[in-house]
């Protein structure tokens, strides 16, 4: 462990990417380039935000803490509400998908890491709460999965899904030599029309509307995935595909429900069961 967590400049390459400074023509530069993806298709891309020897050591340490994965269950729904016997069999909400890989929690993670020099900075929160146009902004309060790693490893995928929460950041720290591709189709779903044959189409192959985006070490990843049907294709080599998964929400002291942590993340603390009542 090291005592005392690197400057914030050591971490992101503030003179790319001037965060502390929002008056700066580059942060008005970038903040409008995640705006305005964010806005199209749900999803954006920032080349280089990590200096590459914090994503050295990020990298380290995330490998020194692999033996502590959780691997969830290998058959994963694509959506946090399933479907039941009343709906058709090719339903999307009944069907299930393979899944492999795990996750890392936050906890196992160096407190003194570069990482969470990044999580912690004030700077880093506040931009975020400007690219998702969504203010206040507030960490997320789960000591689990405030920050955990995603780990994939040859084999390894997450299938096409939603996700529950309006907002994703990640950082990527490894990439392996094949596979790994993130994949997205934008806006397929929407909160007044769940567009469910076109869904089903996607599921059973159907590529069209298919977007790619091919993250290298030290990118970072800002994503609405609620209405965005998401995947990572498999892992090809074996160099692992590590990502960090900085997390926020829209309400102060927020936590994960205690069933969603033991099938995530292996554990639920007394502070998951305390919030669930």
């Amino acid at each position: 462990m090291t005592a005392q967590p690197p400057a914030i400049e050591e971490v992101v390459d503030l003179d790319r990417y001037p965060l502390h400074d929002p008056g700066h023509p580059r942060y008005k530069a970038l903040l409008a380039h995640c705006r305005g993806e964010l806005r199209a298709v749900g999803c954006s891309s920032v080349p280089d935000v990590f200096r590459p020897e914090a994503v050295a050591a990020a990298a380290a340490m995330v490998e020194a803490v692999a033996d502590k994965v959780h691997r969830p269950p290998e058959k994963f729904p694509p959506y946090a509400n399933p479907g039941g016997p009343e709906l058709p069999a090719d339903h999307p909400r009944r069907q299930v998908f393979a899944r492999g890989g795990g996750f890392i929690c936050a906890d196992h993670l160096d407190p003194a890491s570069g990482l969470w020099r990044f999580y912690n900075w004030p700077e880093t929160t506040a931009f975020m709460a400007a690219a998702f146009e969504t203010t206040p902004l507030y960490q997320y309060a789960d000591p689990l999965a405030n920050m955990p790693i995603n780990a994939l490893w040859e084999g390894d995928g997450f299938p096409w899904h939603f996700d529950t929460n309006e907002m994703t950041v990640s950082v990527m720290l490894t990439r392996p030599a094949g596979g790994g591709i993130f994949e997205y189709v934008p806006n397929i779903r929407a909160p007044e029309a769940e567009n469910y044959e076109r869904v089903k189409r996607l599921f059973a192959g159907d590529r069209s509307g298919v977007r790619q985006l091919a993250l290298k070490p030290g990118d970072m990843q800002l994503f609405k995935g609620r209405f965005t049907a998401h995947r990572v294709t498999a892992v090809e080599g074996p160099v692992p595909r590590y990502v960090a998964l900085p997390s926020w929400c829209v309400a102060p002291g927020q936590v994960g429900r205690p069933g969603r942590m033991l099938n995530s993340y292996g554990r639920a603390l007394p502070i998951h069961y305390a919030k669930a009542g």
